[in-house]
């Protein structure tokens, strides 16, 4: 698998994004959860295997040394073959790289193995960054 930066409106990403939401909605009521704005993306990637996109990933800025980790996905189909550790890392390194000295994000309670890769990545919880939208969503940090 390998990760490359690419823009969020090529099909491909689109379909990867769609399908994330789906997933979300699938877990919650569909009005508790937001969609993606494609405009507050600073930086998409996607994951590549055997030539398909199969995940997705992006970050934006949200203050002068901080970014947020948003829409990390990979297709049921691809889960469990090292590629969420392959794409936190390479865009934690991305934004090591532009100068991000922090990064958030956030997830919900239900997705429990994603919580379990952020917590092995060196992530820990904080009090939420905007008001929640439920109370299974938590709020995760790590400084770089």
């Amino acid at each position: 698998m390998i990760i490359i930066e690419e823009s969020p409106t090529l099909p491909e990403s689109v379909f990867l994004l769609d399908k994330s939401v789906a997933y979300t909605h699938s877990l919650y009521e569909e009005d508790s959860y937001h969609n993606y704005d494609l405009s507050k993306i600073s930086k998409f990637f996607l994951a590549i295997h055997d030539g398909i996109a199969v995940g997705c990933g992006a970050y934006s800025w949200v203050g002068e040394y901080i970014i947020e980790i948003k829409h990390i996905f990979l297709d049921e189909n691809s889960r469990g073959l090292g590629g969420g550790r392959l794409l936190m890392s390479y865009i934690e390194k991305h934004a090591i790289n532009a100068g991000a000295e922090q990064i958030i994000l956030e997830t919900t309670l239900k997705q429990k193995e994603a919580i379990g890769l952020y917590i092995k990545l060196g992530y820990t919880f904080i009090e939420p960054y905007h008001v929640p939208k439920h109370d299974e969503q938590v709020f995760m940090t790590k400084f770089v």
